[in-house]
């Protein structure tokens, strides 16, 4: 009787199988620091509409959900805030216009766009939720 595939395979695959796996770990969690750390830099260097072009930019890689989780979420949230309040600052909040005040339609789209998505509930975070309602209500 000759041993099957499974039984010569086993022992090496495996293995090989839970390495691959440890790497898709490591990868996952060296693409989110990467993210994350593209908008620490782009809020230290732009500012305005700047900033609010360089966070389109990177919420554009956000496509691949492996690099999508709450803490890079929450940062663009904070920092499209973060905009739209230094523009209040600068402008007052009498000429403040829809044109010059674009960032609270930003943080609803970003939460809209991620309702649409079947592997991430932004409505179970209590951050975005919160952001979301605030955007809303402006």
């Amino acid at each position: 009787m000759q041993p099957s595939f499974e039984m010569l395979l086993g022992p090496i695959c495996m293995p090989l199988l839970d390495r691959f796996i440890q790497l898709l770990k490591v990868s996952q969690a060296n693409s989110q620091e990467t993210i994350l750390n593209e908008i620490r830099k782009a809020r230290e260097l732009y500012t305005g509409m700047e900033l609010s072009a360089e966070l389109s930019r990177i919420q554009q890689r956000l496509d691949n959900v492996e690099c999508l989780s709450v803490d890079v979420v929450i940062n663009l949230l904070l920092t499209y805030r973060d905009i739209q309040d230094k523009n209040n600052t600068k402008l007052g909040t009498e000429e403040c216009s829809m044109s010059a005040c674009t960032d609270y339609e930003s943080i609803v789209k970003l939460v809209e766009t991620l309702e649409k998505l079947p592997t991430f509930d932004p409505m179970a975070h209590p951050h975005v939720k919160f952001h979301y309602a605030f955007a809303l209500n402006r």
